[in-house]
């Protein structure tokens, strides 16, 4: 059975532990930055917290490698991150295929070093993010502690991690059957959780937030597209992510090559950082798209929010998902949306009313529908004001920390 959290008012006095791997830095301001907004909001329901952040140990060989580089920059950070207070902790890992085992080392880390953390900050539950490695190796060392965990599903940990490797899928199955409460991100990831477990997970289901103080319609779109140094006279399509393959990157591309033929005032906006990112900034660099492809990378969060109320439309033609806040932020904007029928994305947009849905990996469905809101221009208003009154009424960040609270307060109740 999948639960929707209830969202009652309530205290807590118990102290709280977070361990999520994915957590912004000084090195990487945008990662995991959802989890870091979760965080906040929770302090800001007056729960006491600490967050470790575990950081795989980068090993002398490999440290001028970027990303091992990188994980050593981040382990040099203060203990502190934008009033949070924060521990960035080295485990033993490896590159692939030891990455697998990766929840072994961060248990291995985490049982000398949560013992010393409990007599400073007498930690009563545990909350990780992520089914692994953080949620694997959580489980591992909280009996020891005689301590609860909560662990929440996001999307990748049960979408495609599973399917890396047999230890992967016997640590997802372990962490769902040993964690006192899972929280799933969308109703989709909880039945998908369900079913892995064999109905043994019981997940509850508590969506993100949106900042809607900054990710809200404005006007002025003329003058937002001046500082950022887009064309005034274009219709921009926009997408922000991961520039992977597997987000729908080249689909988006193939489409708007479509768009182009007919529509010659199209320019394609992709903000973000991945593994294609120096590939379609080669390709905007091409005469065949000159002036039609901008490609500025990982931006500050803020700054996305100004590339949305630049931008006419946001495409999202994802492969899979939990609950992407690209797509909320975006609708948050008033935005009018395409995206992919996948994931927990058709539990934030309803078709033909918030928003567009498609196949995924339909470049031809996916131009099919941006034509649409090309030619209807009605249509594009009508999606994009319900899309942002939609995220004003059901994802608010005051409510996702009253429904963790609620969680928090029967797991403790039930460990006691």
């Amino acid at each position: 059975m999948v639960e929707t959290a209830p969202v009652p008012a309530v205290s807590l006095e118990a102290q709280i532990l977070i361990i999520s791997h994915l957590y912004p830095s000084v090195f990487n301001p945008t990662y995991g930055l959802f989890i870091h907004q979760h965080v906040r909001a929770l302090q800001g329901a007056g729960v006491k917290l600490r967050v470790v952040v575990p950081v795989p140990w980068p090993p002398p060989l490999l440290r001028e490698r970027p990303r091992w580089r990188g994980y050593a920059q981040i382990l040099r950070e203060t203990d502190s991150f934008d009033g949070v207070p924060v521990r960035r902790l080295a485990y033993l890992t490896g590159p692939r295929p030891f990455h697998v085992f990766a929840g072994l080392g961060l248990a291995i880390a985490l049982r000398g070093f949560l013992p010393r953390l409990r007599r400073d900050f007498p930690f009563d539950l545990i909350h990780a993010h992520n089914l692994t490695p953080d949620g694997w190796a959580a489980n591992l060392v909280a009996p020891r502690l005689g301590v609860p965990v909560v662990c929440s599903i996001r999307g990748s940990d049960l979408n495609l991690y599973p399917q890396e490797s047999r230890v992967t899928r016997l640590a997802t199955s372990y962490v769902l059957r040993r964690s006192a409460r899972i929280v799933a991100v969308s109703a989709a990831l909880g039945a998908k959780a369900n079913a892995f477990s064999k109905g043994r997970a019981g997940p509850v289901v508590i969506y993100n937030g949106v900042e809607t103080g900054c990710f809200r319609p404005v006007a002025g779109q003329r003058e937002l597209r001046r500082g950022l140094a887009l064309p005034e006279d274009r219709r921009i399509i926009l997408f922000v992510g991961d520039l992977a393959e597997d987000k729908g990157v080249l689909d988006l591309l193939q489409a708007t090559r479509q768009l182009r033929r007919p529509h010659g005032d199209i320019h394609l906006l992709l903000v973000g950082s991945g593994e294609l990112l120096e590939t379609v900034r080669r390709w905007a660099r091409s005469a065949e798209w000159a002036g039609a492809l901008s490609v500025p990378g990982p931006v500050p969060h803020a700054r996305v929010a100004d590339y949305c109320r630049a931008s006419d439309f946001f495409a999202f033609p994802s492969h899979a998902e939990g609950m992407p806040n690209a797509l909320l932020e975006a609708m948050a904007c008033g935005l009018p949306c395409v995206a992919s029928r996948v994931g927990g994305i058709p539990e934030a947009i309803q078709h033909e009313v918030s928003g567009l849905l498609v196949p995924a990996k339909s470049p031809e469905a996916l131009a099919s529908a941006l034509v649409r809101l090309l030619a209807q221009p009605d249509l594009a208003c009508a999606l994009g004001a319900a899309a942002a009154q939609s995220i004003a009424n059901r994802f608010c960040w005051g409510a996702n920390a009253e429904a963790h609270l609620a969680v928090y307060r029967t797991v403790l109740e039930a460990n006691r």
